[in-house]
């Protein structure tokens, strides 16, 4: 995973804040406690986080905070990719006609 200054981030929220695309503006030097980095995303929220918050895979699932944006872009393919095989295969089955034979 690259992490520098100038690399595209993805943002996938928390309960009070939405996502969003963002940019890393600053690595800062361990001053005793880890590197950190600093983030200004493109609706102009800014964060500083724990190089350590960040995931080199995103999973979508809620638990990873911060990916690179190639890496959120990956995980978006790949389930668009799945999503169009599985309509594919339910499309693919001949359509059965149930007639109702009630009142109306």
């Amino acid at each position: 995973m690259n992490l520098e200054e100038g690399a595209r981030v993805y943002y996938d929220r928390d309960m009070a804040n939405p996502p969003g695309f963002g940019v890393i503006v600053r690595i800062c030097e361990d001053a005793g406690w880890g590197i950190s980095v600093d983030i200004r995303l493109d609706d102009g929220r800014e964060f500083n986080v724990p190089r350590s918050a960040f995931s080199p895979e995103y999973k979508g699932d809620g638990g990873t905070r911060f990916v690179t944006e190639e890496a959120y872009r990956a995980r978006r393919e790949a389930r668009i990719v799945e999503f169009r095989k599985s309509a594919k295969k339910q499309n693919s089955r001949p359509l059965t006609v149930i007639r109702y034979a009630g009142s109306h």
